[in-house]
């Protein structure tokens, strides 16, 4: 082999290394952006569950501070797929347009899901509810909050109780107080327990 032949062996080594280092280097970084571009649509899928989540905390205090949402009134809402969903229950049937015109004005770029459903129920059966539960010293304070913390929901002859209490013990006494200080046919007591705050 004369010089002129090894020296055009080692151009052609050269650059077939230089050729697969471009290459190499060339796939490494699509690699790399790929994982970028995953990481950057899980961040904005990330972002947008959170604003969806605090856009539904929002709507649901202004339910809950609205001058019509009473005692006799139980409505949640949740995040579903970016549409705020209104569930629960209402004792007068124009609350319901009332709540979901009020979500509307927060619920920003979310659709709002009204599945808010009338509690058709005794009138008496909810004041002797709400007079019993809140004369009793247990409970007397709360009713100058407002959202006061147990929601009495009144279907046909069963009374639900719904919202917070700060205690096991509170939870079953308004039940107690429900079951032997009214006519229903039925207690059911959803009552949450949360030693932070009841609300």
């Amino acid at each position: 082999m004369n010089g002129d032949q090894k020296m055009n062996l080692k151009l052609r080594t050269v650059t077939f290394t230089a050729a697969m280092t471009m290459i190499l280097l060339l796939f490494v970084s699509t690699v790399n952006a790929e994982n970028n571009n995953d990481n950057f649509i899980d961040k904005q899928v990330n972002m947008k569950q959170n604003d969806s989540l605090t856009i539904a905390r929002k709507v649901q205090k202004k339910i809950n501070q609205d001058m019509f949402y009473t005692v006799f009134d139980w409505v949640t809402v949740k995040d579903s797929s970016n549409v705020l969903v209104l569930k629960g229950w209402v004792h007068v049937p124009w609350n319901k347009e009332i709540f979901e015109k009020e979500a509307l004005k927060y619920s920003g770029p979310l659709r709002v899901k009204n599945e808010i459903k009338n509690a058709l129920g005794d009138d008496n059966l909810r004041w002797t509810a709400e007079r019993t539960l809140y004369t009793d010293s247990e409970f007397e304070n709360y009713i100058f909050y407002q959202n006061p913390p147990i929601h009495i929901i009144v279907i046909g002859d069963k009374i639900y109780l719904y919202g917070n209490v700060l205690s096991v013990s509170q939870k079953e006494w308004a039940g107690d107080l429900t079951r032997f200080g009214t006519d229903a046919v039925q207690i059911i007591n959803y009552l949450n327990v949360n030693s932070n705050e009841a609300s």
